[in-house]
């Protein structure tokens, strides 16, 4: 059983945050593939609309691993798991906060405009930067989860 909610964990992490990963390149690849400049955009807004429901998943799996391994005894003692939870509530708040309402409104002016725009170029490089940050900080979640640092 724990493998499988491993396994769910894992994956639905993977779903959820590889399209932070990888929205900062198609947005780039869209402003100089213009023909393809409104799909482009579009794909990473569908991709960004699964963060929500698929960061639910990990939360709750991950919170189902906790009881079923042998952290729920230590839960306390454990600083690299309360690290890792807060330091994913950080990454999940800036997708819902920052990430994806500006994902949303560069849709909106790429179907308007239907090629780059200054409000498009600004609204990227929100994405971008924040995007970056966000990646550092998943990528910091799986190092404590992976390594599991002893306190």
């Amino acid at each position: 059983m724990r493998n499988a909610v491993l396994f769910v964990h894992i994956l639905a992490a993977i779903l959820a945050f590889g399209p932070a990963f990888q929205a900062p390149a198609i947005l780039a690849e869209a402003e100089r593939d213009t023909a393809n400049f409104v799909a482009l955009v579009a794909q990473v807004r569908r991709r960004t609309r699964l963060v929500g429901p698929l960061s639910g998943l990990v939360l709750l799996a991950g919170v189902w691993l906790i009881f079923l391994g042998d952290y729920s005894d230590v839960f306390r003692s454990q600083l690299w798991l309360h690290l890792a939870i807060a330091l994913f509530v950080v990454a999940t708040v800036l997708v819902f906060a920052v990430i994806d309402p500006r994902v949303s409104r560069l849709a909106a002016v790429a179907a308007a405009a239907g090629a780059p725009t200054d409000e498009y170029r600004a609204l990227k490089r929100t994405v971008t930067i924040t995007s970056g940050v966000n990646n550092l900080i998943v990528v910091a979640v799986l190092g404590l989860m992976v390594w599991q640092p002893t306190t």
